[in-house]
């Protein structure tokens, strides 16, 4: 999926799929391409596979500059030693990598083009890997030679428990002797060449404003996600049978318990409370579904998102239509089964419509769920919110109170009820063609007898005009409670990278500036640690930066000049 959607449309698919399967064989991922990357619920792959597989998916479009915080950590010498083979590879090829490293073995070492050495706030050493073991020997520190030098460096740098003051003088000692090298000479040389920034800053904003934020088309972004989330579904068998396997459980139970019921006056009362429990059925389980599953999904919805992976709105409709295909399939075993055991309605047309009205019960219901999860900060608030919020939209149905003896300050409610419509619709489905119902009374009796069904609708004040009118709303409830999730969603988003990055842009220019000024009045001073643009503020400005969509002729030449101009920054001042 990584390389489907960052790739681009300038690879066919096959060229995308290639580079996927060449980066799992070379970080030695291929024995596991096939499992399940795993969640803090579900044991997938291991830490050390998981780390080399958010680094492959950063390498698979093969990016001209890349910043790497220790890659390695977390993998043995062998994985460790393979991933920076790879890192080396993309170097020999014209790329710029700047990498930390944790505790490198002597052959990851080895690897290493330049080094740069920071200690106390200080450069310590910046030029050739090679060059290292002299200038310690010129400070005495002479590195056995059976020893990893990287081990030795760290050791003489460290501020040793008991020694501080040894230690730091040795590091200040040693700040000071490269600051009068021929090396930092060099460096600050460079630096002062590199003048002021504004024209790089000109170019790099050009070229960033006119850079696509989305590699793929929407609708190519539509199709990915949809097979993804379908794949995800699948993956998991059980998950889905154990959620047929409760639905069929339900409506065995429920069937049996209102087996085969009579059109009489006790039938009445009990076809009405399995219609209804078929639809609070729906209700809570459904809504319930989407609020344990959507917001745990939420971090890495965020990290791809902020990626550039895909839109907000091609995620949403993703969930949204495989989970209504999932609770379609629910709804049917659930209806299909109870519906004839208890004995509503024997005609076929009554039937469909039926289904087709606990259909849009469920998919409202997801709805509702769907837009509580979207504004949700964590999976606890969106389950400790959802029951005050429906607990009133439930009374207000029509089921439990009369429709016109709802307190006018409360009338409101009942109309953004999906209960609402759908238990009339229900009902009118079910009482409208009923002309007799038996009635076991005597006549001298007070209990008031339903003569047919438009007298239990009367009951109620259900009116039978209103079938089309209820269902024409359930399906507008289900857009607007969807269309509110994608909103809350997308604020949310919104909000998260405002609040990372809106000043991504401003941040890189104050760096810029800022390595301009020292270039100029630090030339006698003693080199200070350099400064870089790190990844967090790249992904500030990819995730901050508005980005049109509508490419100008030659927006990839100017973005090629700016990233050539920033590899040879880079290159002049390491």
């Amino acid at each position: 999926m990584q390389a489907l959607l960052r790739m681009g449309d300038k690879f066919t698919h096959k060229q995308k799929v290639d580079r996927a399967d060449k980066l799992l064989v070379e970080l030695g991922l291929r024995k596991c391409a096939d499992s399940v990357i795993g969640s803090p619920r579900r044991k997938g792959i291991s830490g050390g596979e998981m780390k080399r597989l958010s680094f492959a998916s950063e390498m698979i479009t093969n990016l001209p500059l890349m910043f790497c915080d220790e890659p390695t950590t977390g993998l043995d010498s062998y994985m460790a030693q393979n991933v920076v083979s790879v890192l080396r590879d993309m170097a020999s090829h014209g790329k710029t990598i700047l990498c930390t490293i944790h505790q490198p073995s002597s052959e990851v070492f080895t690897m290493f083009d330049r080094l740069l050495l920071l200690a106390e706030g200080r450069t310590v050493f910046l030029g050739a890997r090679e060059d290292a073991l002299p200038f310690f020997s010129r400070l005495s520190r002479h590195c056995p030679e059976d020893y990893n030098p990287a081990d030795y460096y760290i050791q003489q740098l460290a501020v040793v428990p008991g020694k501080e003051s040894a230690s730091r003088e040795f590091i200040r000692e040693a700040a000071d002797v490269f600051d009068n090298s021929d090396c930092a000479s060099e460096v600050r040389r460079a630096i002062a060449e590199c003048g002021s920034h504004k024209q790089a800053i000109i170019k790099f904003e050009n070229a960033m404003s006119s850079n696509p934020r989305y590699k793929v088309s929407w609708w190519q972004q539509l199709w990915i996600l949809l097979q993804r989330t379908m794949l995800g579904q699948v993956r998991v068998p059980i998950l889905i049978g154990v959620r047929i396997g409760r639905r069929l459980a339900l409506a065995l139970m429920i069937g049996l318990v209102y087996l085969n019921q009579e059109l009489n006056q006790k039938g009445v009362q009990n076809l009405n409370g399995v219609m209804f429990n078929f639809a609070a059925e729906l209700t809570f389980t459904t809504a319930f579904t989407i609020l344990t599953t959507l917001p745990l999904e939420a971090i890495l919805f965020f990290r791809e998102h902020e990626s550039g992976l895909y839109r907000v709105d091609a995620y949403c409709i993703s969930q949204v239509v495989v989970q209504a295909l999932i609770f379609v399939v629910e709804t049917i075993v659930l209806v299909g089964i109870g519906y004839w055991m208890a004995g509503l309605s024997r005609t076929a047309e009554s039937f469909f419509v039926a289904l087709g009205i606990y259909i849009l019960i469920c998919q409202a219901s997801a709805g509702i769920g769907f837009w509580v999860a979207c504004a949700s900060p964590s999976y606890t608030v969106a389950v400790s919110s959802f029951a005050p919020l429906n607990l009133p939209l439930f009374i207000l149905s029509g089921f439990f109170m009369n429709i016109d003896s709802i307190p006018i300050y409360l009338s409101w409610m009942q109309w953004i009820s999906w209960l609402r419509y759908g238990v009339e619709a229900l009902f009118i489905n079910q009482w409208r063609d009923i002309s007799n119902i038996t009635c076991e009374n005597p006549p001298e009796s007070a209990e008031m007898c339903y003569n047919d069904g438009q007298e239990v609708l009367d009951k109620y004040h259900f009116k039978e005009e209103n079938l089309t009118f209820n269902i024409i709303m359930l399906c507008v409830l289900i857009v607007i409670y969807n269309v509110g999730g994608y909103v809350s969603l997308a604020l949310r988003a919104r909000h998260r990278m405002q609040s990372i990055g809106a000043t991504g842009t401003d941040a890189i220019r104050q760096k810029l500036a800022a390595d301009g000024t020292r270039s100029r009045t630090s030339t006698k001073n003693s080199l200070p640690a350099m400064d870089i643009i790190d990844r967090s503020e790249i992904r500030k400005w990819r995730s901050g930066t508005d980005r049109k969509e509508d490419k100008k002729e030659g927006a990839a030449r100017v973005g090629m000049e700016a990233v050539q101009e920033a590899n040879r920054w880079l290159t002049t001042t390491f």
